[in-house]
């Protein structure tokens, strides 16, 4: 099962067109707060990707508006939102499963500053590298995704490891029924 989470309603109405155009049938759309997010599924994910709130730089050549929003100030503040989500994301990590986070801006302070300050006050996670020739590795587990080498815009990923091993037993079966806590939490 694929859980899709914005805190946006209409982000969450784009996320839901785009799910059924590419014909995602295992994925459920909803719209909470990490924190809220995080008190329901405690170490319950193999993989928690964070597609974090960012300044946008690497959108500037795309959306030229964003560069005259763009200040120090809203990269401060954007630091700062990206390391609250992080740490909620990393609860929900099961031991043995992965982390990875990504934002669409060249911002040192949001991209290597916020995963350092991250896996500094979260000794249980460490980068990973991954097999992606086409991304430029700065560091273990970090990658650029420069828009003059890709089609595309400019992007950051971290690439992060819960230690430990996966509980096998709760990973559940193929066709076993959702778990009590999804259910609950999709009643509430």
């Amino acid at each position: 099962v694929l859980i899709a989470n914005d805190i946006s309603i209409s982000r969450c109405k784009a996320l839901l067109k785009n799910m059924e155009l590419a014909g995602v049938r295992n994925a459920v759309i909803t719209c909470e707060s990490p924190e809220r997010l995080a008190d329901r599924f405690s170490g319950y994910f193999d993989c928690v990707l964070v597609d974090a709130p960012c300044s946008g730089e690497g959108m500037f050549r795309k959306e030229p508006s964003m560069a005259a929003d763009w200040s120090p100030e809203e990269v401060a503040r954007y630091s700062g939102l990206q390391k609250e989500i992080l740490a909620q994301a990393a609860s929900m990590v099961r031991p043995g499963g992965h982390l990875v986070y990504s934002t669409c801006t060249f911002a040192p302070a949001e991209n290597e500053e916020a995963v350092e300050a991250f896996l500094a006050a979260h000794p249980d996670f460490t980068p990973e590298d991954v097999h992606a020739p086409w991304f430029t590795r700065t560091a273990p587990g970090f990658y650029r995704l420069w828009p003059h080498k890709l089609l595309g815009e400019g992007h950051f990923v971290a690439v992060l490891r819960r230690q430990g091993q996966e509980n096998s037993e709760s990973l559940g079966e193929k066709g076993e029924k959702l778990p009590k806590e999804w259910l609950s939490f999709a009643k509430e």
